[in-house]
């Protein structure tokens, strides 16, 4: 019989967490990337190119920590970096070839990951499972604001 106790609940939901980080880590690694600099392409796949302080602001990092991430994009093929043609001061990063067909990749091995893990469930246990995870997700950031003062911490 399966425990439904809330620390057997939390073991299950780290469990899960490491095995998919240990994934996306071999995933990652066979593409040349990391998760940071994964998480930076992804961000220039949903908003196209943009300059390197948009980037910043939307990674939650600081300006020299978002021009070291596009260092390694540009440096593994997956971005360019340009003067932007409006702002000499501002920089411009863009997708190569090479970074859209990883991103779009990544895009399809998710969409297909979540087909894998809860396509077979029923619609009914689903619904729960997402109220379930939801819930959680609230209480964390409750947690979070009341320990940090924040909905998470940074």
């Amino acid at each position: 019989m399966v425990s439904d106790s809330p620390t057997e609940l939390l073991n299950r939901l780290l469990a899960l967490s490491m095995m998919l980080s240990k994934d996306m880590a071999v995933q990652l690694g066979q593409a040349g990337l990391t998760p940071a600099r994964t998480h930076l392409l992804m961000e220039l796949h949903q908003r196209g190119p943009v300059t390197q302080q948009t980037l910043a602001a939307a990674l939650q990092v600081s300006p020299r920590n978002v021009t070291s991430l596009v260092d390694g994009l540009v440096e593994s093929g997956h971005a360019t970096r340009e003067r932007h043609p409006d702002d000499r001061r501002a920089f411009l990063v863009t997708l190569t070839e090479l970074g859209a067909t990883a991103a779009a990749a990544m895009d399809r091995d998710h969409a297909q990951l979540a087909r894998d893990l809860f396509g077979s469930l029923p619609a009914d246990d689903r619904a729960a499972a997402a109220r379930t995870l939801a819930h959680a997700e609230e209480r964390l950031n409750e947690l979070f604001q009341a320990h940090y003062g924040k909905r998470e911490p940074s």
